[in-house]
């Protein structure tokens, strides 16, 4: 049997001819590669069940799969054969792959046009694809989403044989929200023959690009233009030459010239597609507007000749009359401009903004390995950078922190003087996500639910920069500067129920954090209000729903990662109690419970008898005379025996949380104000949590004692590699693969 690999980003796609491919309800033999991109494959496949031929995109389990399946949830909300869209069936993960099944449709416009030997098309099959790709495009804008890619390659012919010229609009990998394109300028869009000009500027992007290609496509019916555009797109828009009319471009289509009513209706073609590629976006012609055209709407077909084909001449010549009185002069100096600051149009700007010279930001470079895009800040104290959004300018500080996608950075608003926390990424998958979930958050009030707030975002010199409140320091970083002793129980029950109401806030919008961590809860302002903290860092965040696609997903950095993760089961949002239980564990006791690889963390769970809560106080002797604190110590341990049950269908959720007698009954006028919960007594707790779904046992390094000075590893294992499990092994032989620890 052959196999079917391709190169990625994240993880090699690599599927067996004849394998089959299993979800929760279907099965999927697969037959044939129908092709392949950059992110996986596209297989021909057969639904075991129902004999029923489908199109199964398998993707690596990666940020780019991820975003195209936000968008096709999206799609939900439309009818996709009503409005011309591909329809997705349903979405599974399979041994680490994300698998979408869409129906089978049958070949591409470009194959089609290469079957033909790219001969022009007949004006009745033009009028026919252009009416249902408007409408597509039309139903795209009524819920706020561009395409972004709209080529012959993704535009398909649902059935030749019974509907000869219906066809559908296929491929939302670069799909994106309009909210999002509008951010600002530096997204680098669209394949290069059908890129529109304002994406080659670098400006301000909305559902008009989408207009821009499809006014190409509808012109790229004949090879040798395609050919043409490759590597010089729009140099006519560039020319300053006059304009002659419509009637003098027919003169290149002498067929026409004897026919009255062919010569009008080819006016007619020429006509939309002028006002579709009006270099202008905002003069550009609007779906709801192209469908009310008169070639769309007026064509008498029964008048045409059946074998006419639209002249190549002709519509050639159509791309020298689209500089107008308004547009001449002005495009041509910006893009002359733009190519001599530009060293590659293709690629996203790096560039600073030409107000500031290059020359005098060497003193200082702060850069930072950003996955896809290096994001560097030129920093000097007399001379900070200043970024600028449409609404406001923010001057860079200090830089605060950097992660595997870039940096944040302490701003001051220029206007307001305001102190800002800016997170500025690459233009790349991992940012969008990040923005999409901030958007999603914005049904909350964050303050209410102690979410960090987001005030704007915007694009700069192709950077994705997210501004939000200033707060104060990380979770870890308090304990770092307390030597990582153990935090009072007051300061703990605070925490602890605050993190909760954030948690039961994101199960009500259906998300999950995926990425809870010391690191990542910040506390406001120790002077005002010393406890008070906030959930921040939403780049791991996910849809419930996409989590709940199966086995197979990587989440958590490893000391806060949940069993059901580690095992490669079914996910939701009950990994996120478990990631609190462990920070609730670490405030306790200093450290990390389990600093180990995953193999560790497994290998401790044990079969030894389960001794009751009050054996386990006996570990704290300086609760043994104080019957009050010794009750709210139990308070404690039990609630975080619940938040670290194996089984995640009996780990408490959080709205049963907020209601433990830990967080709502202890009377802390009756509490020591210097009390410590013993290190010794939180951990012989992990080996209290075996019941019958499985047994754990903490796994603590010998030289790493709670309340010394040395730095417990945290975060580590957050690119650690896990073996995917089979959704179809037993439990003894999911123990069995896993993946073992070097030595």
């Amino acid at each position: 049997m052959g196999t079917v690999s391709s190169s990625h980003t994240r993880k090699r796609v690599e599927i067996k001819r004849h394998e089959i491919l299993s979800s929760k309800s279907s099965q999927y033999l697969v037959e044939k590669v129908l092709g392949e991109g950059c992110f996986g494959k596209v297989a021909q496949c057969t639904k075991v069940d129902t004999k029923e031929k489908m199109a199964l995109k398998i993707l690596g389990s990666d940020e780019s799969g991820t975003i195209e399946l936000l968008m096709l949830q999206e799609l939900r909300r439309l009818d996709p054969d009503k409005v011309n869209l591909v329809k997705l069936t349903e979405h599974f993960h399979y041994s680490g792959y994300v698998c979408l099944a869409f129906e089978m449709l049958d070949v591409t416009l470009y194959d089609y046009m290469r079957e033909m030997k790219f001969r022009p098309m007949h004006l009745f099959e033009i009028q026919m694809i252009t009416q249902q790709l408007l409408v597509a495009l039309n139903a795209l804008k009524s819920i706020g989403m561009v395409h972004a890619d709209i080529k012959p390659d993704n535009i398909m012919f649902i059935n030749r044989q019974r509907h000869s010229v219906m066809v559908k609009l296929i491929d939302f990998g670069m799909a994106r929200p309009l909210w999002l394109l509008q951010g600002g300028p530096g997204r680098m869009i669209q394949p290069l023959p059908f890129r529109a000009p304002e994406v080659i500027l670098g400006l301000e992007l909305d559902e008009a690009v989408d207009m821009w290609s499809l006014g190409c496509v509808l012109m790229n019916t004949h090879q040798e233009y395609i050919d043409a555009t490759k590597g010089t797109p729009h140099k006519c828009t560039e020319s300053n030459e006059p304009t002659p009319s419509l009637e003098d471009m027919l003169e290149f289509s002498p067929d026409l010239m004897g026919n009255i009513q062919e010569r009008k209706d080819t006016m007619a073609l020429l006509c939309l597609l002028k006002h579709m590629l009006k270099v202008d976006p905002e003069k550009r012609i609007k779906a709801s507007d192209a469908l009310e055209n008169h070639f769309i709407t007026k064509l008498q077909w029964k008048d045409i000749n059946p074998t006419l084909y639209v002249s190549p001449d002709c519509l050639t010549k159509l791309l020298g009359q689209l500089n107008e009185s308004t547009e001449n002069r002005t495009q041509s100096d910006r893009s002359a401009a733009d190519n001599n600051n530009r060293p590659d149009s293709s690629v996203p700007s790096k560039s600073l903004p030409a107000s500031r010279d290059v020359g005098t930001c060497t003193d200082d470079l702060l850069s930072a390995d950003g996955g896809t895009s290096d994001v560097s800040l030129c920093y000097r104290q007399k001379d900070s950078s200043i970024l600028s959004s449409k609404s406001s300018q923010y001057l860079v500080e200090k830089v605060l922190g950097e992660g595997c996608f870039g940096k944040v950075a302490q701003c001051t608003k220029v206007d307001t003087k305001e102190k800002m926390a800016l997170k500025i990424l690459g233009s790349d998958e991992s940012g969008t996500i990040e923005l999409l979930m901030l958007q999603e958050l914005r049904r909350l009030d964050p303050d209410k639910v102690n979410l960090v707030k987001l005030t704007e975002h915007f694009h700069y010199s192709g950077y994705v920069c997210l501004a939000f409140e200033m707060l104060d320091v990380t979770l870890y970083d308090y304990m770092r500067e307390m030597k990582f002793r153990p935090m009072h129980l007051f300061e703990i029950q605070m925490i602890t129920q605050q993190l909760l109401v954030a948690l039961n806030a994101l199960k009500s919008i259906g998300m999950v954090h995926a990425d809870i961590k010391p690191d990542n809860i910040m506390f406001i302002n120790r002077q005002r209000h010393s406890v008070m903290v906030k959930l921040i860092d939403f780049g791991m965040a996910r849809p419930l729903w996409l989590l709940q696609g199966g086995p197979g997903r990587m989440i958590q950095p490893l000391p806060f990662r949940a069993p059901e993760v580690i095992l490669g089961l079914e996910l939701d949002e009950a990994v996120d109690m478990w990631s609190l239980g462990c920070v609730l564990a670490f405030m306790c006791l200093g450290q990390s419970l389990y600093p180990g690889c995953e193999y560790k963390v497994i290998k401790e769970t044990s079969n030894e008898p389960t001794p009751s809560l009050e054996d386990m106080l006996e570990f704290s002797p300086d609760l043994m005379g104080n019957i009050q604190e010794r009750k709210d110590t139990m308070a404690l341990l039990c609630l975080l025996k619940h938040m670290l049950k194996v089984d995640p269908e009996k780990r408490i959720k959080a709205s049963d949380a907020l209601e433990n007698h830990f967080i709502t009954k202890l009377q802390w006028k009756d509490i020591n104000p210097t009390l410590y919960v013993s290190p010794d007594c939180l951990t012989k707790l992990l080996g209290q949590l075996n019941e019958s779904t499985g047994k754990f046992k903490p796994w603590v390094g010998e030289n790493n004692e709670a309340g010394t000075s040395d730095e417990p590893s945290g975060t580590d294992g957050l690119n650690e590699a896990s073996t995917s499990v089979p959704e179809n092994r037993t439990q003894s032989d999911r123990k069995g693969s896993l993946l073992r620890c070097s030595p």
